[in-house]
C-alpha cells in the first residue's frame, strides 16, 4: 500500500495495525464449520493470526494548519472459501475494525504496531479510503459491518452512484 500526496504527511504520527491479531478484536467472527460447529483455525492459530490481510493505517496528512487522518485497508475478498466462511467473517471484521476505531480514544482494545492503545482522536478530520471488498446492499460480504460503518454518525457518505454499481 503506496500513499502520494502533495501535502505533507505527518510521519511520526503514522499507525499502523499489521500485527493487531483477529482474537484481540471484541465479539471477533471466528469461522466455523456449520456442520459441526468445530472451528475452522485451531486455538493456536487463531491466538496468533493478524485481523489484517494487508493492513490498517492511519496516515496523518497536514493540509494548511489543518490534519486529516486517512484510514486506509484493503480487507480480504469475502470468497474463496468454504461453507465456514472465513474469508467472509474476516472481511466483515477488518471492516468492522474501522467502526471500532471511530469510537476514540475508549477503543483502547486496539493497539498499534507501536504499543499505542485507543481509536482516532475525538473530533480529528478523517477519510477512509481503500477497497472495502463489501457493498451495503449487495454481493457476497457479510452486509452488516459495511452498513454499521456507513451509518456511522461521523461519517458524510457520498453515495457515489454510477450504471451498474
Amino acid at each position: 500500500m503506496a500513499v502520494y500526496s502533495r501535502f505533507p504527511l505527518i510521519e511520526s504520527e503514522i499507525r499502523t495495525f499489521q500485527k493487531y491479531r483477529w482474537s484481540q478484536l471484541p465479539n471477533a467472527l471466528r469461522p466455523t464449520f456449520p456442520e459441526s460447529g468445530k472451528s475452522y483455525y485451531t486455538d493456536q492459530v487463531w491466538e496468533r493470526l493478524r485481523l489484517s490481510s494487508k493492513n490498517h493505517t492511519d496516515v496523518p496528512i497536514r493540509v494548511g494548519k489543518k490534519v486529516i487522518h486517512l484510514l486506509a485497508s484493503h480487507p480480504t475478498p469475502p470468497v474463496f472459501d468454504g461453507a465456514d466462511d472465513h474469508n467472509g467473517c474476516r472481511n466483515h471484521d477488518e471492516i468492522r475494525f474501522w467502526t471500532d476505531y471511530l469510537t476514540g480514544p475508549v477503543s483502547t482494545h486496539l493497539i498499534d504496531d507501536a504499543g499505542k492503545a485507543g481509536g482516532l482522536p475525538d473530533k480529528a478530520l478523517f477519510v477512509i479510503a481503500g477497497d472495502l471488498n463489501s457493498d451495503p446492499e449487495s454481493g457476497d460480504s457479510r452486509r452488516s459491518a459495511i452498513q454499521t460503518l456507513l451509518k456511522n454518525n461521523k461519517l458524510l457518505d457520498s453515495k457515489p452512484a454510477s450504471e451498474g454499481a
